[in-house]
């Protein structure tokens, strides 16, 4: 049998891939709706950036599982340091999207769409738990 901390973090661990696989879920319907109404460009456009926010929302999940095993000052210096490598990655993926040739707004409807989804979840969720 686990322990106590065993069982939080594969909890932790589970509603982390839930919270990603909506987003992800969130970002392709959303893809698909702009892929018919704009064309498949937009569409992979705002699923290059449901991808991208979705993978930024992976990466803040293991930043904040180590700050947690830290001590305070510790944890927070590398929330704040990740933060700043996920802005800087934000940056690289909107100059990459742009040398694809993705139209930019898209992939920020993308991203917003991912976000979204990010803080609605907990709501939907609850209410399905309810």
């Amino acid at each position: 049998m686990g322990n106590d901390s065993d069982m939080q973090g594969d909890a932790w661990s589970g509603n982390v891939r839930a919270t990603i696989k909506w987003q992800l879920i969130c970002g392709l319907v959303a893809a698909a709706g702009v892929a018919i109404w704009l064309g498949l460009w937009f569409g992979l456009a705002v699923l290059y950036g449901a991808a991208f926010a979705a993978l930024n929302s992976l990466w803040l999940a293991g930043r904040v599982e180590r700050a947690a095993a830290l001590d305070q000052i510790t944890g927070q210096r590398i929330l704040y340091l990740g933060a700043v490598i996920r802005f800087v990655a934000l940056l690289g993926a909107l100059v990459l999207a742009h040398l694809l040739g993705l139209h930019l707004l898209a992939v920020a409807g993308g991203l917003l769409v991912a976000q979204l989804a990010l803080f609605g979840y907990p709501a939907l969720r609850s209410k399905i738990e309810s």
